[in-house]
């Protein structure tokens, strides 16, 4: 059985949402979605809390990446 990581490196939770990680970063400092920063390591986004934001929308992974790459755009080609 596989174990699910609960905190995810930026470019995970790129992959996740279908966002470019520098995407990501920017939706982090808008406080668009939950995130940590971690001394020494860097940002961490929250899977959980993630999902939960995800599912208070309506929303599924893609579809919230879409909504924020339409209102400023992706970085990814």
């Amino acid at each position: 059985m596989a174990i699910e990581r609960r905190w995810l490196r930026v470019t995970e939770a790129g992959e996740y949402l279908g966002l470019h990680q520098k995407s990501v970063y920017r939706a982090c400092s808008e406080r668009r979605i939950p995130f940590c920063k971690i001394a020494g390591i860097g940002v961490r986004i929250d899977k959980h809390e993630l999902d939960l934001l995800l599912e208070s929308n309506g929303m599924s992974p893609r579809g919230f990446g879409k909504r924020l790459k339409e209102k400023h755009g992706d970085d990814r080609k």
